[in-house]
């Protein structure tokens, strides 16, 4: 096995512990990164609105 396969799966153990352990802060974080990546859109948006006008 090669370096990046065992990482790729440590992280999706760990991820799997995560959830299974306390999944109320592991919903709570998915939902900080989303808000997170729709305010990150959002400003690209804006960017490019105030570029064309």
């Amino acid at each position: 096995m090669n370096g990046k396969k065992i990482l790729g799966t440590l992280s999706i153990v760990l991820l799997v512990f995560f959830v299974i352990s306390q999944p109320g802060r592991a919903a709570m974080s998915v939902r900080s990164i989303g808000t997170s990546l729709a305010g990150a859109g959002q400003s690209m948006i804006d960017f490019v609105t105030q570029l064309v006008a």
